[in-house]
């Protein structure tokens, strides 16, 4: 399942399209998430948001076409992930999109309605030449799917919710891309998980490699600034227009130092 040619992280760029947090002042905030992944050889739209009035004035507002996307991923099904999807397609329908097959029915009738490609996905899966479906991870909530970027820095992932557990999806992104994650980025939802539960998971994170984090939509703000706390100069701060650009990673990624703060368990 391993990529033979990771990407330069340099050409790596995510934008946060829809998020629980501000970033750009000018941009609409919402329960929910969303990105936009370019770099690749082909565009992601990594989950539609919950409202698509919100994510098509967004997207306006940051001067993206919808017509820019190539495939949309969806790594699950609940409101605030897929519920802008329909509006989308109004705009631009001629997509590959990849759905948790434990939903396919669902998505099969929006497919009809508008003519797009809907895959499902219950194993790994290649979603385009660069980046990987952890395939549907089970959790007491919903089954997930995650992605995963190999570059030549290290795994990036990308989580909607996070629900399977954000140490058990790194885990999962470094087994299928023979990798350390580089950075780990979207919800974590550890919102209702107390202090210690946080602590314990940044520590396991540290523990097992992750450099960068971006945590944002369910992960909560006071384990967000847990995050930032301890994590320091590879913190990257997140919400609704933050544009991640690899270029900002890969300055400090020359250095093998820590630059945070490392927690003991």
């Amino acid at each position: 399942m391993r990529s033979k040619n990771p990407i330069d992280i340099e050409r790596l760029k995510i934008t946060i399209i829809y998020d629980n947090y501000a970033y750009d002042g000018q941009l609409q905030t919402d329960h929910g998430f969303s990105c936009l992944i370019e770099g690749l050889d082909r565009t992601l739209l990594f989950d539609t948001g919950g409202n698509g009035s919100i994510i098509m004035d967004n997207l306006k507002r940051l001067n993206i076409a919808p017509d820019q996307v190539d495939v949309i991923f969806i790594s699950h099904s609940h409101y605030d992930h897929n519920g802008g999807l329909p509006r989308f397609l109004e705009a631009h329908s001629t997509v590959d999109i990849y759905v948790p097959g434990s939903a396919l029915a669902s998505y099969k009738a929006i497919s009809e309605q508008f003519g797009s490609n809907v895959i499902p996905v219950d194993k790994p899966k290649w979603v385009c030449d660069g980046a990987i479906s952890t395939g549907l991870m089970p959790s007491p909530i919903i089954a997930e799917q995650s992605l995963a970027i190999p570059t030549n820095k290290g795994a990036v992932v990308i989580t909607g919710c996070a629900h399977p557990g954000i140490c058990n999806i790194v885990d999962r992104a470094g087994e299928l891309t023979g990798q350390t994650v580089f950075m780990a980025l979207g919800g974590f939802h550890l919102l209702s998980d107390t202090e210690e539960s946080v602590r314990k998971t940044i520590s396991r994170l540290q523990t097992m490699g992750v450099r960068y984090v971006a945590p944002s939509h369910c992960t909560g703000k006071d384990a967000i600034q847990s995050f930032a706390d301890v994590f320091g100069k590879t913190f990257v701060q997140s919400g609704v227009g933050r544009v991640i650009r690899g270029t900002e990673l890969s300055e400090t990624a020359a250095s093998n130092r820590f630059r945070g703060k490392r927690l003991r368990n």
